[in-house]
């Protein structure tokens, strides 16, 4: 199988892929890598280690066009290698590229449709990340563009998607998978490894629970159980939604205040900002949470919906509402399970078409195949 591998810059793709091989390795599986950047500075040895994209485009686009030719060459020649000794263990090739870029040029593609076909992947993977973890992460290259606003770097998210769109369509029977970084080493392999298996939905409620510790350990066990079974798609991956309440948190000043915002998952890390550009993208950041996991229910097979119960009464939330008739809409299976003891409501069943499962066990009874 060959994989191609799309995020903008500051994703920390190589560690991620890193990670993923050692994940892979413990399962007694193999994943290769070529990192399209090292292949093209290899080529053209005159750049300094990190600094390709800082050369004219023309010339870029000259040493991708080698490394594309280069890697395809190797790639044909594993497989022809492959069909002679009538391998049965499956291969996994990745390249990990961009499909587009911000760069100090200005906005440039990062591939030809025909050096996509000249690769032949048989799925593409883009991967995401909280605008806060790829800004602070730009911060620390030595080698980054031109400073990036965080709504530049937002669009920069949704043009990389579109672009890995664009890339798998050059190809038959591709399709690009978007994928959150944090957590997604597994469902990555799932995809690689178990491409057939059934992709899940994660969906429950967030905004309303999360603060409440006794709710939340219920949909922590509940993704947890679900994980262990599927290829799943978990909404809470991405979490940008955190500099909202950063903002509401620093109360009020003046627009050339510096306001501080927690990085996910770098306890240490602090990214600050101006107000004025924070509050600028809000309405980006609210409206980007739909599309993306709409998007994510978009690649699924089915969602399945959880409702934790607080104090006695289960915790409904528009959000979920809203997911489940998106799904419905595409004609997904859709799932939910009501642990509560009040009767389940009818307006989630208003479709017909939600199967109601008493508990996270009963759900996998149902959605698992039986030996």
């Amino acid at each position: 199988m060959r994989v191609l591998v799309f995020g903008q810059v500051g994703l920390r793709k190589k560690r991620f892929l890193e990670r993923l091989q050692k994940l892979a390795a413990t399962r007694n599986r193999f994943i290769n890598v070529y990192h399209m950047g090292t292949v093209m500075g290899e080529i053209d040895d005159t750049v300094p280690r990190g600094r390709i994209l800082n050369r004219d485009v023309v010339d870029i686009a000259g040493a991708r066009r080698a490394a594309v030719s280069q890697i395809a060459a190797e790639l044909d020649n594993r497989d022809s290698r492959l069909r002679m000794r009538a391998e049965t263990v499956p291969e996994v090739h990745v390249v990990n590229t961009h499909a587009v870029f911000r760069w100090s040029h200005g906005l440039f593609p990062g591939f030809k449709p025909v050096e996509i076909r000249q690769l032949a992947p048989s799925i593409c993977v883009t991967l995401i990340d909280n605008v806060q973890n790829v800004a602070r992460s730009l911060e620390l290259r030595e080698a980054r563009p031109n400073p990036l606003t965080l709504y530049d770097i937002m669009a920069w998210r949704e043009e990389e998607i579109l672009a890995g769109d664009l890339a798998a369509a050059s190809v038959s029977d591709c399709r690009n998978y978007v994928v959150p970084i944090d957590g997604g080493e597994e469902t990555v392999f799932r995809l690689l490894f178990n491409p057939k298996g059934t992709r899940v939905y994660l969906s429950y409620p967030i905004s309303r629970v999360k603060t409440v510790p006794s709710a939340w350990r219920q949909v922590e066990l509940y993704r947890t159980k679900v994980k262990d079974h599927f290829t799943c798609f978990d909404p809470y991956s991405i979490c940008e939604g955190m500099l909202v309440d950063d903002l509401r948190q620093a109360g009020s000043g003046r627009p050339d205040d510096y306001v501080a915002l927690g990085v996910p998952r770098e306890p240490e890390g602090v990214l600050k900002r101006t107000r004025a550009e924070v509050e600028s993208i809000v309405p980006y950041v609210n409206a980007q949470i739909v599309g993306r996991d709409y998007r994510l229910i978009d690649q699924s097979d089915l969602l399945v919906a959880y409702f934790p119960v607080r104090n006695g009464t289960p915790e409904l939330s528009e959000g979920v509402e809203q997911e489940l008739a998106h799904a419905r809409g595409l004609g997904r299976d859709t799932h939910a399970i009501w642990p509560s003891k009040k009767p389940f409501s009818p307006f989630l069943l208003s479709q017909g078409r939600t199967t109601v499962h008493k508990s996270v066990s009963d759900f996998l009874e149902a959605a698992l195949p039986r030996p």
